[in-house]
């Protein structure tokens, strides 16, 4: 008995013109055929054709396997559409979805912005209490990070702790309350948050006019001299051996006042071994960081303004820069300081775009005005290590506030 040949090996309906079809595939002709067609031959056996189906079944769930994980992505950006307790169980749950619970300012508001036009509002009562949830996003981690002019850094609730914490040096937010974080508690916060704000003391981010110089000169940038160079070294040693104090430089017939090193509130606490830089010398005092030499270069500028130039030229007189430093890395270094100085909480420079000039904003302070706001972070910081380490102290059962507690709270201290 004459056995039937393969499905895919009969020729008897194949003609010459799809051989020569297959075999020049740029003039291939486009069929339009239903999805998973195929033509079986008619002189295949009943087996051939229940073997060769099979096959073609298996290949198609293949596919619409790959192209349903296509369509349904792992991670999901905009925040999900669960009921949220209060505005402060939203950033908890935004800083959750990130990395090790840290994220910039910039993304939060774009993950907001995102919430709020979304239909995830619905599931909120309180979302209908505020038009723009993002402009309430800096005095809200403000007050869950009890910085200075916030309610809860004077006036806290009972067995309050900071819940998040901004890192200066990545410029970023960190939230820090794991374990003590519930519903409850947060609502009960944002109540008092939202019933005190009016009292937060907001910081002036306004483009106003930069207060004028302490001493006018007329004196240009120039490279300085080498007995310029060594007198300025003299009173640079000087201001470094007392970096939790003021002080004044005098160059070139005009006076620069440069407030104390962040950080540095006391005569011993630059006795750690300073960090390793490729731009500066390894035996200077801990507290000299590119930072430092750069803030007080801007200090130094005549009328407290000048380009990047002539910033890069006056850090080359300090005694702390590697003398293999090249130009280049200088300018790339002090670049990289500029912005960094510029996004701080209080900065002291500005870039002028229209004059395409670096201005000084701490130019008319004086070495008391420092000194006080310098003792003033040092306390601000002392109560913040103070409240945490009263939280890590008590157990890790969250403390449940009452909301009635909280409005009674409020509605005294409003009457006060």
């Amino acid at each position: 008995r004459r056995q039937d040949p393969h499905p895919e090996l009969n020729t008897e309906n194949t003609s010459l013109n799809d051989i020569l079809g297959r075999c020049q595939m740029a003039k291939r002709p486009k069929i339009a055929t239903k999805k998973h067609s195929v033509i079986i031959p008619k002189k295949a056996s009943a087996a051939s054709k229940h073997n060769l189906l099979n096959g073609l079944k298996g290949k198609a769930k293949g596919k619409m396997g790959k192209a349903a994980k296509a369509k349904h992505p792992v991670i999901s950006e905009a925040p999900t559409l669960s009921a949220h307790s209060s505005f402060f169980a939203l950033i908890r749950h935004l800083f959750s979805s990130c990395t090790d619970h840290r994220t910039s300012m910039h993304r939060l508001e774009e993950k907001i912005l995102i919430w709020q036009n979304s239909d995830a509002t619905v599931t909120c009562d309180w979302a209908l209490e505020e038009d723009n949830w993002v402009s309430q996003l800096l005095p809200a981690l403000r007050y869950l990070a009890a910085e200075e002019g916030a309610v809860s850094s004077f006036s806290p609730l009972p067995g309050f702790a900071p819940m998040v914490d901004f890192k200066d040096r990545i410029q970023q937010w960190k939230w820090i309350a794991s374990g003590r974080d519930n519903d409850e508690t947060l609502k009960a916060l944002c109540d008092h948050f939202l019933a005190t704000r009016q009292d937060i003391v907001e910081p002036d981010m306004s483009e106003k006019s930069p207060p004028p110089p302490l001493t006018v000169t007329d004196y240009v940038v120039r490279p300085s001299t080498e007995d310029e160079k060594e007198e300025f070294q003299e009173q640079e040693a000087v201001r470094y051996s007392n970096a939790h104090r003021s002080f004044s430089y005098h160059m070139h017939g005009y006076q620069s006042v440069v407030g104390p090193v962040k950080g540095v509130f006391n005569k011993d606490s630059g006795l750690s071994k300073a960090r390793e830089h490729p731009l500066l010398i390894s035996n200077r005092p801990a507290c000299v960081t590119i930072l430092s030499i750069v803030r007080d270069a801007a200090a130094r500028l005549p009328n407290g303004e000048g380009t990047r130039a002539e910033i890069c030229v006056l850090v080359r007189d300090s005694q702390y820069i590697a003398p293999t430093a090249t130009d280049q890395s200088v300018h790339t270094v002090v670049s990289g300081a500029l912005d960094r100085l510029h996004y701080e909480k209080d900065p002291c420079v500005r870039y002028d775009s229209n004059r395409k000039l670096w201005v000084y904003l701490h130019r008319n302070r004086s070495e008391d005005e420092f000194e006080k706001l310098h003792q003033a972070s040092a306390a601000a910081m002392r109560a913040k290590k103070q409240l945490l380490h009263k939280a890590k102290g008590k157990t890790l059962a969250p403390t449940n506030y009452s909301v009635s507690s909280v409005s009674a709270k409020a509605t005294k201290g409003g009457a006060k």
